[in-house]
């Protein structure tokens, strides 16, 4: 009876692991926010501002990411295919595609809690996003 009841405390918190995972988890749209950070702070971080990275100054070059408040779909395009001076990241295989989503999903979550996003630039064409 004993071992019947610590398999089933075993499987209870795994289960409440998983849901809470699933609702909270690293992994929700895509990416990985606290990779997404990473990324942001190496390479974008030059030219763009965004107070859940750490910025303290403005942005030198691009958007105030924070004013922006891009969706996950625009970051990813933009990342990928570049617009105006921004590189292309994507196409010209300067990050992953698992980067980019983790830096999509870092900086639409951290910009955009319970705000609609403001229109910004179309960035080359609009695939779904992965």
């Amino acid at each position: 009876m004993a071992g019947r009841a610590a398999l089933l405390l075993v499987v209870s918190l795994g289960a409440v692991t998983l849901i809470v995972y699933g609702a909270y988890g690293a992994r929700q749209a895509g990416g990985d926010p606290i990779a997404g950070k990473r990324v942001f702070v190496k390479h974008c971080a030059r030219c763009h501002a965004m107070k859940a990275a750490g910025s303290k100054t403005a942005a030198t070059r691009g958007p105030e990411l924070d004013e922006v408040r891009p969706t996950y779909r625009q970051v990813f395009n933009c990342v990928t295919y570049g617009t105006g001076i921004m590189p292309a990241f994507g196409t010209k295989r300067l990050l992953t595609r698992q980067q980019i989503r983790d830096l999509a999903t870092f900086v639409s979550r951290a910009t955009r809690p319970n705000k609609p996003p403001t229109p910004i630039l179309r960035c080359g064409p609009l695939p779904p996003p992965p």
